[in-house]
């Protein structure tokens, strides 16, 4: 299954629709916390999120999938890094 991870619910509904016309299974959350707390992490084979996020962070969201041992593979949509966040990303198993 493909998560979705946005706070924008046009992002959300055309990603789902995307996948959805090519035959994936995929659902939408609207913040980091709610995925996390779906019950979806386990089934979960790849995270589609937006850097920002309110609450947890797109980044914040793949530190913590990697301290709880996930291996999903994360696709950041819409990153823009900030001055000091492309080092972060390389501990965080990311290139930019």
């Amino acid at each position: 299954m493909i998560s979705i991870v946005d706070d924008d619910p046009l992002v959300r509904d055309a990603t789902v629709d995307l996948l959805h016309s090519l035959d994936y299974r995929a659902l939408a959350f609207e913040t980091s916390e709610e995925f996390l707390n779906s019950g979806q992490v386990e089934t979960t084979l790849c995270l589609i999120t937006d850097q920002q996020l309110p609450g947890l962070d797109g980044l914040g969201l793949q530190n913590k999938l990697i301290a709880d041992s996930s291996h999903i593979a994360v696709i950041f949509i819409k990153f823009r890094a900030k001055r000091g966040v492309l080092p972060e990303l390389g501990t965080a198993h990311c290139c930019a």
